[in-house]
């Protein structure tokens, strides 16, 4: 039985993320690239116009995420930016990415942590500076590849998507701030994953909303 549904009014649907009150705000790319926030009826109750420098509808925005009351996250991959949009479609902050930006969440400490389409996973203050990351260097073989989405877990640690697409294969890893490995599966795959949730920890179902 389908519980929402909306059809996209661009050329892509590139993210939709749940609210409360029943609302879900989307991402669209194509000749007017916008976020949107509909309601239980798929009906847009709030548009933001996304400037953006490509037309390619996939590379104009990949993921939006709600960050703090009233404010959006917009990844940007062709201008290789975040921005931070208020709901009246004011840029409040914005950070520009040494590689092109794949997804960003606000964390609770009030900083961003971005996924980049190198190998490597940074958090940047509110002054754009990167005050932790990790990248291939932290590890003594290769084992990031091109990165995707990720997801903060409870505890802190980050698991988070790789893959390679010359060898096809697609890899889950979890791992603590400290840098340790906690667990990693790899899959043949000939597609690159675009996203993924962990929905239970040891069969428990992991608490509140997640932040991914």
């Amino acid at each position: 039985r389908t519980i929402f549904q909306y059809r996209g009014q661009q050329q892509t649907v590139n993210s939709a993320q749940r609210l409360p009150g029943n609302l879900t705000l989307i991402s669209e790319g194509g000749r007017q690239p916008q976020i949107i926030i509909v309601d239980a009826k798929g009906q847009p109750k709030i548009r933001i116009p996304v400037a953006t420098q490509t037309n390619n509808p996939k590379a104009q925005i990949s993921f939006a995420r709600a960050a703090a009351p009233r404010r959006v996250l917009v990844t940007l991959p062709a201008d290789r930016q975040i921005r931070e949009y208020d709901l009246e479609g004011k840029v409040h902050w914005k950070w520009t990415a040494p590689h092109p930006p794949v997804n960003a969440v606000r964390l609770p400490n009030g900083r961003t942590l971005v996924s980049l389409r190198g190998d490597r996973l940074v958090e940047v203050n509110d002054e754009g500076k990167i005050v932790w990351q990790v990248t291939q260097k932290d590890f003594a073989k290769p084992y990031l590849y091109a990165l995707g989405t990720f997801q903060v877990m409870a505890n802190g640690n980050l698991v988070f998507a790789s893959s390679n697409p010359d060898a096809k294969i697609s890899r889950l890893m979890e791992l603590t701030r400290d840098k340790k490995l906690v667990w990693s599966a790899d899959q043949q795959i000939r597609l690159r994953p675009t996203q993924f949730q962990i929905l239970t920890t040891n069969g428990r179902p992991i608490p509140g909303p997640a932040l991914r």
